[in-house]
């Protein structure tokens, strides 16, 4: 990575005012606005790849879905802290979203919460797992899949190398796994209608 010019990593605890509990490795001749994010946050990252922490689960039935129950309500906690008041998709998500916001800046404003100890309380989630003893892994830093996040360890166990263009990445061989997992037939072209992006953002060349 420190070899790749024009690229740089961002993560919490290493970047100043970032709002993230994952890392991203951003083009630094860019510049990325988003739509949602607070004036303070938003200070304008760069095109970016997210890097997401995969974590060690337990393997009782109860305990995984506390914990992607707990991920869900840090989640909400985080959209709170880091976006501006707005519409949601729905009326509900909406009065949600913005109540949640102005009750964050509440105990802000107060002293009680901040950014940063949501952020900390997100990394302790799953810190009682460790990764290579686990049988079964997960991303729960981000909730949008839920429990179909929820894979065997196994398929990060050996490694392909692929072509991409004119070059060579490093990838789990239990890759297939993965992708089923979330999406279902990937290879499968959505129908058009659906092949418009989720991001809500403005990105600029320097």
């Amino acid at each position: 990575y420190k070899g790749l010019k024009g690229y740089k990593l961002l993560a919490h605890g290493i970047t100043k005012n970032y709002p993230f509990p994952y890392a991203k490795v951003v083009n630094t001749q860019t510049i990325k606005i988003e739509k949602n994010i607070r004036d303070k946050y938003n200070w304008g990252f760069g095109v970016d790849i997210d890097v997401f922490p995969i974590d060690g689960m337990p393997n009782n039935t109860n305990a995984i879905k506390k914990i992607f129950q707990l991920s869900k309500k840090s989640e909400f906690l985080l959209k709170s802290a880091t976006y501006k008041f707005g519409t949601g998709k729905t009326l509900a998500s909406t009065i949600s979203k913005n109540i949640g916001i102005m009750i964050f800046r509440f105990f802000e404003l107060m002293g009680l919460t901040s950014v940063e100890k949501v952020l900390y309380s997100m990394a302790e989630l799953n810190k009682d797992y460790n990764f290579n003893e686990s049988e079964l892994v997960a991303v729960t830093v981000v909730n949008i899949y839920g429990e179909k996040e929820l894979v065997p360890r196994s398929i990060f166990d050996e490694e392909l190398e692929v072509d991409f263009e004119d070059s060579k990445f490093i990838i789990p061989k239990g890759y297939d796994i993965y992708l089923r997992n979330h999406y279902g037939e990937y290879m499968q072209l959505p129908p058009i209608e659906k092949r418009v992006t989720h991001h809500v953002s403005r990105s600029y060349m320097k």
